[in-house]
């Protein structure tokens, strides 16, 4: 089994995933009837041995208490209940900085009382690469941050360093080392974990812990299990922490222990007089006018959903924001995006008063001057001048309508046409994100029946242990000579999880399945790799090579990963959204292509419920 580059960031030890498996080898323990007891015959042993323990009593009574990387440990002396609190950000987004900001003081304050984790909000592209809202930057920024995590957990050390960056986040990249310094934190021992696949690793585990709570927003944020939706300021966490530990800072606290406490006004700029202490108390003064001009287009659904949420957003920095909305399709609007030369919508474009309110100095490091404006960077990739290449109409003036149009030819809604869509579906059986889309896909494979060619194939790697692989395997076995059969195998395996139980009430023939099992086990060496470390992808997962071929043409890189007519395809991961997506491979659409399906996306993991948050982004890899 070969190695390939392109897997080896993605292949970390998966240790917060629930559904994670521990197979290594271990000696059998000896029973303690085979060994003799000290004591009895056996005084010189015996007294060996308490002088032994007594020792080891001290040193642990002595020893700091021992912390987990990452979460914070101090050396305080509560014993109460700790709040766990989870806050998943992008290190250069506003909003996410913003909290990290509030909580910092509270940690500094109550931190023995918390239980602390920061995560970060990323994705990995087609070749394995990072992608992060704000760019090869924020990934450094991310990496850097989860070393200090890892080597500066205690007393929160870490949250100094990252409260420093925060007040320059469009240069997190780089900042770090000025602020290593200043805090007393070693920088090359940063850089070294930065630049190496330590780092990578430690990037790889947080995004699989956003992922799995279906982080996509920064801040997500979660209070002892729970969804936190409160005010974003240091007095409302110590608040809401306080709800669960007992702590002596909770007996007292003050009004406010920054202008970020002063909230109770939302139409009026806050200001905290005398913070944190007995006597802070909270000043509101009329807010100062901002003027901000977005530029926008109607026939991106996307761009007029984002640009709404920032506004709501960006109210909460600028009270006194008011809002211009212009459109590509308007004299105006095409004007604008002329003269300014932008490429890419939507645009934020704030005028010089931005400059006089309160809430600039939070933000600054995310302008650039465009013309007479200065531009908020946010995710813009909408070009208004380009063809649309799925919308029959030709957009570009240039004569050609949606595929017949070069720049539309590699989109997958361009792919060739077929009387019967071959549609085949890598995942990797227990991966949480692959059952989701099993789960969204089955109704639409139900209704299309025997005019598309279904195939369930698995990734050249398997994430979850020794289960994942026995089950890829008997359900390779099944699709290959029992394959009638597969669909309801399928169905009751994913509502239950129970391999055994769903070949009986399938009716599945044991011994057919048993045969094609072995011979296809000896012909890929499943087993055999699996106990043969040195064959494994990046020296974390063990491989499983029976689709290498395919992995291989489509590039495939994680679960799920869908494919129609030879092309990965996107969609979300609810019927109807899949059906809408295979159906783009007819050549001509049957009648089952109107079906009305539901657009409830499945939950992720086993079981049929169905959640309107489900990210549809996540994925084992």
């Amino acid at each position: 089994m070969k190695t390939s580059k392109k897997h080896e960031h993605a292949r970390v030890e998966h240790i917060e995933h629930k559904e994670h498996l521990e197979h290594e080898k271990q000696e059998p323990k000896p029973r303690i009837s085979d060994k003799k007891t000290p004591g009895g015959n056996y005084p010189l042993i015996s007294g060996i041995i308490i002088v032994i323990l007594l020792t080891l009593i001290i040193i642990l009574l002595l020893r700091k208490p021992v912390t987990t990387p990452g979460t914070g440990g101090t050396t305080g002396n509560y014993t109460g209940e700790k709040a766990v609190v989870e806050f998943y950000v992008m290190s250069q987004c506003p909003y996410g900085t913003q909290v990290e900001d509030a909580i910092a003081p509270v940690l500094e304050s109550m931190g023995e009382a918390v239980e602390f984790h920061l995560d970060f909000i990323v994705s990995q592209d087609s070749s394995g690469q990072f992608q992060s809202l704000h760019g090869a930057k924020e990934v450094s920024g991310d990496i850097v941050q989860l070393c200090a995590m890892k080597y500066y957990p205690e007393d929160y050390k870490y949250m100094k360093l990252i409260v420093c960056q925060n007040k320059d986040a469009a240069n997190v990249d780089t900042n770090w080392e000025a602020c290593a310094k200043e805090n007393g934190i070693d920088a090359e021992k940063l850089r070294t974990c930065l630049n190496s696949d330590e780092g990578r690793s430690l990037l790889t585990a947080s995004m699989q812990k956003a992922q799995l709570r279906q982080a996509s927003g920064s801040p997500t944020m979660y209070v002892n299990d729970a969804s936190y939706q409160g005010a974003r300021d240091a007095l409302s966490f110590q608040r809401a922490i306080c709800q669960v530990a007992e702590h002596d800072a909770c007996k007292s606290i003050p009004k406010c222990a920054s202008d970020a406490d002063c909230t109770e006004q939302p139409a009026k700029e806050g200001y905290c007089l005398n913070p944190g202490q007995a006597n802070a108390a909270c000043e509101y003064r009329e807010p100062t006018k901002v003027n901000m001009v977005v530029l926008n287009d109607k026939r991106c659904t996307a761009c007029v959903q984002d640009t709404a949420q920032y506004v709501v957003q960006l109210k909460t920095i600028f009270p006194g924001l008011e809002v211009k909305e212009l459109d590509y399709s308007s004299t105006e609007g095409k004007k604008l995006y002329t003269d300014l030369k932008i490429t890419y919508l939507p645009a934020l474009l704030f005028d010089n008063t931005v400059k006089d309110s309160k809430g600039y100095e939070q933000i600054s490091g995310y302008f650039e001057p465009v013309g007479q404006y200065l531009n908020l960077r946010v995710s813009a990739d909408f070009d208004p001048a380009a063809e649309i290449c799925d919308n029959s109409i030709d957009d570009n003036a240039n004569g050609q309508i949606d595929c017949a149009d070069d720049s539309c030819k590699s989109q997958w809604k361009c792919m060739e046409k077929k009387d019967k869509p071959e549609v085949e579906l890598f995942v990797m059986s227990h991966c949480p994100y692959g059952t989701q889309i099993e789960k969204g896909i089955l109704p639409v494979v139900e209704t299309l029946g025997s005019k598309i060619s279904f195939t369930v194939k698995f990734c050249d790697y398997a994430m979850h242990g020794q289960n994942e692989l026995n089950e890829e395997l008997q359900q390779y076995c099944i699709q290959k000579e029992q394959n009638a059969k597969y669909l309801a195998y399928l169905n009751c395996f994913l509502e239950k999880g129970d391999s055994a139980g769903c070949i009986d009430s399938t009716g599945i023939d044991k011994t057919k399945l048993s045969a094609c099992i072995k011979a296809t086990d000896e012909a890929y060496s499943v087993t055999k790799n699996f106990e043969d470390k040195t064959t494994w992808a990046g020296g974390n997962y063990p491989p499983f090579t029976v689709f290498q071929t395919e992995v291989d043409k489509y590039g495939v890189q994680g679960s799920p990963t869908l494919v129609i007519n030879g092309v990965v395809a996107s969609s979300a991961r609810d019927p109807a959204s899949l059906l809408d997506a295979i159906c783009t491979g007819f050549k001509t659409p049957p009648t089952e292509c109107s079906t009305e399906l539901s657009s409830a996306t499945p939950s992720a993991g086993f079981g049929f419920e169905t959640t309107t948050t489900a990210s549809s982004s996540g994925a084992c890899g």
